[in-house]
């Protein structure tokens, strides 16, 4: 289903629940990776105002599908960033240079990640009681593209299932490695366990320099009356920097999942989900 179809169909289902639960609901997003490989596969050397212009065609309708979920009573949303899409196993071996990841799907990426989250500090101003939390995928994957092993990985570069060069394709049963939590990426595209683990730790319970203005603990126990929200774009853009120094100083992953763990018992008593 196209995020539009999915959003129609949640519209139409929406009074399966009651207005305080669909309120309360944290609804989260990741999309436009496709989007964006397709136009990079379609346009090998587009202008800066192709791209900008594509970039703003896929913001605008990210924007008109969260604002039909707030008016049917949606109030919190999570969204991640895209991850640098040049350094997939997928993409770097049909590019045929596995060693560099490929500029144009990275750029495209990055142009969107900012166009998001200005898009999000926006609609923060425009809709009362209107609440987010933006996660830096992009910078959590770039980071652990270049120092694998900083965040206890063996590899960052290929994939553990599929064949090529990097193992960018063709994952089935018959080529899995023997130890997967040893790769961030399990097949061409997609993270590992042991990555995803470390994802959902860090929207979870990252400060500011890796998810704001809210990580996502602290967005669903938010008053639905509060809203953070930052002064403008700028300090946005600032608050999700990526300090690298800082991450790679307080990282100890072990630690983290400990701490993690204690949290999610201690301040989770009962949760639902729910796939459209």
């Amino acid at each position: 289903l196209t995020f539009s179809q999915q959003v129609i169909k949640f519209s139409d289902n929406k009074n399966k629940w009651s207005a305080q639960a669909r309120s309360e609901a944290v609804y989260l997003f990741y999309i436009g990776s496709d989007d964006y490989l397709k136009f990079a596969k379609n346009n090998p050397n587009p202008s800066d105002d192709q791209k900008q212009a594509f970039v703003d065609r896929v913001i605008t309708a990210i924007e008109a599908e969260l604002k039909v979920i707030y008016g049917s009573g949606g109030r919190k949303f999570t969204l991640h960033n895209l991850a640098p899409l040049g350094c997939l196993p997928a993409v770097k071996q049909a590019n045929g240079n596995v060693q560099e990841c490929v500029k144009l799907p990275s750029e495209m990426a990055a142009l969107h990640n900012k166009k998001l989250l200005q898009l999000l500090v926006e609609l923060s101003r425009q809709l009362s009681g209107f609440q987010y939390s933006f996660y830096d995928f992009f910078s959590s994957i770039k980071h652990r593209v270049i120092k694998s092993k900083t965040y206890t990985f063996e590899t960052g570069m290929a994939a553990c299932c599929g064949t090529g060069s990097v193992n960018g394709t063709s994952c089935s049963t018959n080529n899995v490695c023997a130890k997967p939590e040893d790769y961030l990426f399990f097949d061409g595209k997609h993270l590992t366990q042991e990555g995803n683990l470390q994802v959902g730790h860090l929207m979870w319970g990252a400060d500011p320099v890796v998810v704001g203005p809210n990580n996502l603990r602290e967005l669903l126990f938010l008053p639905l009356n509060t809203t953070v929200m930052l002064a403008d774009i700028q300090d946005a853009m600032a608050a999700m920097s990526p300090k690298q120094n800082k991450i790679e100083s307080l990282y100890d992953i072990k630690m983290m999942e400990a701490e993690m763990e204690n949290q999610w018992l201690y301040q989770v008593g009962k949760a639902v989900s729910f796939l459209i």
